[in-house]
């Protein structure tokens, strides 16, 4: 991937790890970075401007000094229209995997250090990821057909 350098620099970061997550469709994925430290997760300051150009959401995870989690993060994906996401589903199921491998263990909690942040309780079986947590309704309606 080509804009990695680029993504990397407007991240500020030195990473320990950065790979692609799987693919939801043809083209869609995030670019994963495992950085060193929860102190560095959590002062990021990203440069909105430049990942606004790459089309790709970037998570940034460490392993968690926090009792009772085991990973922590922050999501950004600005290309969409959210420079960063509070608490997101889709991206700890890509966490739950790569922190599984490494951690030797199928249950996790993960915490998502936004500003509101919030926890997430992660299930690896097979191929699948079960999610669950606390959630906030953002909008309710109905859709005409």
């Amino acid at each position: 991937m080509r804009r990695r350098p680029r993504v990397i620099a407007a991240l500020g970061v030195r990473p320990v790890y950065v790979g692609e997550t799987p693919k939801r469709d043809l083209e869609d994925h995030d670019l994963l970075v495992h950085v060193d430290s929860e102190a560095i997760v959590r002062g990021l300051t990203p440069d909105f401007d430049i990942l606004r150009q790459h089309h790709v959401g970037v998570i940034v995870t460490t392993r968690a000094t926090m009792p009772g989690v085991h990973f922590v993060s922050r999501y950004f994906a600005p290309w969409w229209g959210i420079d960063e996401d509070p608490v997101t589903g889709v991206a700890h199921c890509s966490l739950a995997g790569y922190w599984a491998r490494r951690l030797g263990r199928q249950a996790l909690v993960g915490f998502q250090a936004s500003r509101r942040g919030g926890v997430v309780h992660t299930c690896v079986t097979g191929d699948r990821v079960r999610v669950s947590g606390p959630a906030v309704t953002v909008v309710r309606g109905w859709l005409a057909c």
